[in-house]
């Protein structure tokens, strides 16, 4: 048995994961997801002291590990103290744990894997802005979007008939919940002092606690769980074995607010054995694309890429004066089972499967509407931010399919962020943009292994922020009056 095991079952569990989860709410407040905290213990006579890295994500684990490993009848009330050795002690159990996961694979795949669970399992963590931006697109795409095209689908009805309110409802109420996070991870009794009340009558503590219970999993569910560490992102509020509910990651909390609504969406139409959603969203996805390239570009600069029989090919064509840039638009969600730090390498070939497909339709629609003269740009175009989708994804799904392609050059992988901010660029400044297509190019033919993403390219070419979602869409701002800092 790992000694982190063994230390975990010294202590009371609830009383272990209310520290977890005070910790993690304090990191939040202060944004500050990676603490370097003193530390001391005894070996017999000998005393040890250091510093311990504690972050949140790995708090987190610990959260999981510790209902897995020990209850709330034995052992000892832990203390902050105690809390930080405990951290430590992960770290090693980690390390161990690392090797395993990591012994016998392939290079390629030792890559694939590590890129991808380091990436969604810690940065978003550490980006705490990118909250705030994911909720303005979540607004758009299921709110506002929806009306303005006469979606097939009642996404109200939906999320009515799963928790009881409607869509504006529920997110007032989640951002109910966060609020009442960010005063205590205890959340079995609460109260409102009126405040909350008196800005909107849904919000009674009535209505929040019908929102908490659909977040609450008891110690059972997460141990029988196949999702195991990531069940926490389902159900971030642990009810104990006295009945007590404790929020185990103000993050989690917050999460909620940004992509809540779509999970309960998402899952509606999957209870009933639909793809009506998956496929709507995708349409809807779309939509959003136009709407940013009609915002930014002038009439001319864009078009859209017309059907044909029997062959798929890419969304848009954007014309600058030396780029024409194709782009293929992916609204594939990655799993739960890539959220982790030790995703299934299989899974993640699974996930990249539409990527390939993206790709060779890149490739064929180059083909078709090849303009002499112009460097050619291919954007592959994926909804959810995945950090290092051109340094690390991209050469894996080039490399399965490069027998498929007329050229391996000019591909590219960015997220909506990326694009946003890169469209935003060439309609500001195109001598700017094409500055850093420019560098783009120039970082893959020179194999260069620092600054492939369009994020870490972009801010040495241009300052400004994405003013797209932080001032065009800017539906959080508007939402409430209490809202993540």
């Amino acid at each position: 048995m790992p000694p982190f095991f063994s230390e975990l079952r010294k202590f009371k569990l609830d009383e272990l994961l209310f520290l977890i989860g005070e910790l993690t709410r304090l990191m939040f407040d202060e944004d500050k997801p990676v603490r370097n905290i003193p530390f001391e213990r005894r070996h017999g006579l000998l005393k040890q002291s250091g510093r311990v890295t504690v972050t949140a994500w790995n708090l987190h684990d610990m959260a999981y590990l510790s209902i897995c490993e020990t209850n709330d009848f034995r052992g000892r009330r832990p203390t902050e103290h105690d809390l930080v050795n405990l951290c430590n002690e992960f770290l090693i159990y980690d390390d161990s744990r690392s090797a395993g996961e990591f012994r016998d694979l392939k290079h390629d795949d030792w890559v694939l894997k590590f890129a991808v669970g380091f990436s969604q399992k810690q940065f978003w963590y550490q980006e705490r802005y990118r909250l705030r931006e994911q909720f303005n697109r979540e607004v758009e795409l299921l709110e506002f979007i929806p009306q303005e095209v006469g979606s097939r689908l009642d996404l109200n009805a939906a999320i009515y008939e799963k928790t009881g309110f409607n869509l504006r409802e529920f997110r007032k109420l989640l951002f109910g919940l966060f609020t009442i996070g960010m005063i205590n991870s205890d959340l079995t009794t609460f109260s409102f002092n009126g405040s909350l009340s008196k800005l909107d009558p849904c919000l009674t503590a009535y209505n929040v606690k019908s929102v908490l219970d659909l977040y609450v999993s008891d110690y059972h569910e997460y141990r029988q769980s196949p999702l195991k560490e990531n069940h926490l992102f389902l159900k971030p509020i642990v009810r104990t074995s006295s009945n007590r509910l404790i929020s185990v990651s103000q993050y989690l909390l917050a999460r909620k607010i940004v992509d809540g609504p779509f999970w309960i969406v998402r899952d509606y139409y999957c209870s009933c054995n639909s793809q009506s959603f998956t496929n709507e969203f995708g349409l809807l996805y779309e939509r959003y694309v136009e709407k940013l390239l009609q915002h930014f570009l002038p009439f001319g600069g864009y078009f859209k890429i017309a059907a044909v029989p029997n062959e798929k090919r890419a969304d848009w064509i954007i014309d600058t004066d030396n780029f024409r840039i194709i782009v293929e638009q992916k609204s594939t969600l990655a799993t739960l089972g890539l959220r982790t730090a030790y995703p299934d390498v299989e899974t993640i070939h699974k996930y990249l499967e539409s990527f390939k497909e993206a790709v060779i339709q890149l490739d064929i629609t180059e083909r078709a509407y090849y303009a002499p003269g112009k460097k050619h740009i291919k954007l592959v175009l994926h909804y959810e931010t995945l950090f290092i989708s051109d340094g690390a994804i991209r050469p894996a799904v080039i490399e399965t399919v490069k027998d498929h392609l007329s050229s391996l050059e000019g591909f590219f992988f960015l997220d909506i962020g990326e694009f946003e901010h890169l469209v935003q660029i060439l309609s500001e400044n195109s001598t700017v943009g094409e500055a850093i297509l420019l560098e783009k190019l120039r970082v893959e033919q020179e194999h260069s292994a620092v600054g492939k993403e369009f994020s870490q390219i972009i801010p040495n070419f241009y300052k400004k922020s994405n003013q797209y979602v932080d001032k065009i869409i800017n539906h959080y701002d508007s939402f409430w009056s209490f809202r993540i800092k």
